[in-house]
């Protein structure tokens, strides 16, 4: 999608990501134990920024890190600076 009017009328939610210059996102929430722990959040001024071979490094790390056992003090040390 390439215009301002386009992204309104499918994506609301973006438009003000749009209109700063962003053309390309990547979300992916992080789960533990079938429960979101957090989640990761790419944004890019480059349109198809993210190809199908980071797409799948990312679920990559992202299942690494939610199976990690060193991650709970991380995770309870970001929720006490929140």
């Amino acid at each position: 999608m390439e215009s301002a009017i386009e992204i309104e009328k499918e994506y609301p939610g973006l438009l003000r990501e749009f209109q700063h210059g962003i053309r390309s996102a990547l979300s992916v929430p992080l789960i533990s134990k079938d429960h979101v722990i957090g989640g990761l959040a790419l944004r890019s001024t480059k349109s198809g920024a993210y190809t199908d071979t980071l797409r799948v490094l990312i679920e990559v790390v992202n299942a690494y890190y939610a199976s990690s056992p060193q991650k709970e003090p991380l995770r309870n040390n970001y929720r006490w600076m929140i």
